[in-house]
Formats: C-alpha cells, structure tokens, sequence
C-alpha cells in the first residue's frame, strides 16, 4: 500500500511539474506577442523602412533603406554602420509578392508525410 502511495504522489508531481511549465510558457508567448505588437505600432508610422538586405559576410549586410523619399544604401557589420550612397526610386527593380520556392527537401517531406498518412 505505501508504495501505491508513493506512485501517486510522484504522478501528481509530474503532472503539478507539467502544467506549471505549460502555463510560464503561455505567459511568455502572450509577453511576446504583446511586445511585437507594441513594436510593429511604433514602427507602422515611421518614415523609416528597410527595402532590401543582402548578406555579403559572416556577419556584414547591406541594405536598403528608405527614408522619407530617399533611398540610402549602408553597410552593417558587427562593429560598424557605413552609409555607401543614395539612390533614388528610378534604379531599383522592384518585385511583386513572388511566390515562395519550395526547396527539394520540403518536397520530399510532403512526400513522405502524406505516405504516412496512408
């Protein structure tokens, strides 16, 4: 009898355990979501945006910026925010919302999904 006794006590802490793991992990996706939204509403009526970045290091960008009705180019590294030069809107070809390509592994894991759905 006292071994059953113990066997329940230790389920109810795994489960005591489990639930409040859950529920700080709750807590922390709503404080992220909360947070994101404060900033996307900051930065919705900002003169500010980012057109383009393109990795060109380990750790060194450059983006496109525009500001106002300027477009600036910049280098960003760890250490350092360089601006290259302006541009204006004439020299950029922009893209329309293209769809996203599917690489090969992702296709094979569809595959390979719906088999095991069979």
């Amino acid at each position: 009898m006292l071994i059953l006794g113990d066997k329940t006590n230790s389920v109810a802490q795994f489960l005591t355990i489990v639930l409040l793991f859950l529920f700080v992990l709750g807590i922390t996706w709503l404080a992220t979501r909360y947070m994101a939204g404060i900033q996307k509403s900051k930065m919705d009526g900002s003169n500010i945006s980012v057109v383009d970045v393109a990795k060109i290091s380990q750790n060194g960008y450059v983006q496109i910026l525009k500001i106002g009705e300027k477009y600036i180019s910049i280098c960003v590294t760890k250490d350092n925010i360089t601006k290259l030069s302006e541009h204006s809107e004439s020299e950029f070809v922009f893209r329309e919302n293209e769809p996203v390509k599917v690489s090969e592994f992702a296709k094979t894991l569809q595959k390979v999904m719906k088999n095991e759905k069979k």
